[in-house]
């Protein structure tokens, strides 16, 4: 009987321990803030609405402790108020980021006036950022 608590407690401890370990993991690779931005730049302005004109925009997601072996997947959607789940535009995967992880959506046209959002998952973590296009 004493035999089988004492297993029962170190499993419990090996748990807890494990658990702690992979929070701290996760949580190094969460953003600590995504942004989206009409330039790279490392001053890049957390930017809410853009004009149909704007044809480049950028996604910055600021990675303390980057794992170099993450993968970032990044899906750029526009809202359709016909659908109940965003159009995707485009998507991109990025591995082997250090640090700072930058996503470009660019279009030959002029953007459609409306809602857009920019999803990204990491691991088990997803993020989402929605910013407007407007006249």
């Amino acid at each position: 009987m004493k035999t089988q608590r004492h297993r029962l407690i170190t499993v419990a401890l090996i748990a807890t321990v494990a658990v702690s370990l992979f929070v701290r993991l996760s949580s190094a690779q969460r953003s600590s803030k995504l942004i989206v931005s009409r330039t790279a730049d490392a001053g890049a302005v957390d930017t809410e609405t853009f004009t149909p004109k704007d044809h480049v925009i950028y996604c910055i997601l600021e990675v303390p402790n980057a794992d170099p072996k993450a993968t970032y997947k990044f899906v750029w959607g526009r809202y359709d108020p016909a659908m109940s789940t965003p159009k995707t535009l485009f998507q991109e995967e990025l591995t082997g980021q250090n640090g700072r992880v930058v996503s470009k959506f660019s279009s030959p046209a002029d953007l459609a006036a409306g809602e857009y959002s920019v999803n990204l998952w990491t691991g088990h973590s997803h993020s989402r950022k929605v910013f407007a296009v407007k006249e």
